[in-house]
């Protein structure tokens, strides 16, 4: 028996009518041994089935022109009961049609299969602010996308920069939850300690990378920080 692909809980479980773009599936080959005379597989609900604690949280098909060959899909009426870097164990029963009219059921050894869930690659919107010194009142808006059908939403989001390391931000990015939705994530910019940020940016001013920390939430319930960063330019 031979498992080649893989199940990612970030993709979409189904596929487009017609289509195998969706490259998210396990293929189990398996190999017959010590059955003599012809045969031929019974594919039908009856005669294919998945076996395993958690087999319903997952599909079964079969390949009419490679006999012994299955595809393994996440079943999407479960897919959030899925948990990823979880390890399920499963073995697949079939049957056979023997040339003298029995039939005989074949259950394959146990394998495992152990889904995992992709970081998204953050969008940010607005990668280039200017803050002024004078204005410490000012603030500017930017904002964090992710893609979507990854089933991801955004939980949270924070960031800032201590620009003269005294131990307190003078950059502070804060989220603006009312302007967001479950994958954009809108936020706002401002100085928060003008003169922390003028001590190290002088007088032509100086361009910061100030980090940003969004925690998501995954199909799975589980939540993960992704790390990036907005430019921000300091001006007097």
């Amino acid at each position: 028996m031979k498992l080649s692909g893989s199940l990612d809980l970030s993709k979409r479980p189904d596929k487009p009518v017609g289509t195998d773009t969706v490259k998210n599936y396990v293929d189990v080959s398996t190999t017959l041994q010590n059955i003599d005379g012809s045969y031929s597989y019974d594919n039908s609900a009856t005669g294919l089935s998945l076996l395993g604690e958690y087999s319903n949280y997952f599909s079964i098909s079969y390949f009419t022109a490679i006999p012994g060959k299955y595809r393994i899909r996440i079943n999407n009426k479960y897919e959030s009961k899925l948990k990823a870097g979880q390890r399920y164990r499963l073995a697949i029963r079939f049957t056979l049609k023997l040339e003298n009219g029995d039939t005989v059921q074949v259950q394959t050894p146990t394998f495992t299969i152990r889904p995992k869930q992709s970081v998204p690659k953050v969008i940010v919107h607005g990668n280039a602010q200017t803050l002024y010194a004078g204005r410490d009142n000012l603030v500017r808006t930017c904002g964090f996308e992710l893609p979507e059908g990854m089933g991801y939403r955004i939980k949270e989001i924070s960031g800032g920069l201590d620009c003269n390391k005294d131990g307190k931000q003078d950059i502070t990015l804060s989220w603006v939850k009312a302007d967001s939705t479950d994958h954009y994530a809108a936020a706002q910019l401002k100085l928060s300690d003008r003169d922390g940020a003028l001590t190290v940016s002088g007088m032509k001013g100086k361009t910061y990378k100030v980090p940003v920390t969004i925690t998501l939430q995954g199909r799975d319930g589980i939540a993960k920080d992704v790390k990036t960063s907005i430019k921000v330019t300091v001006r007097r």
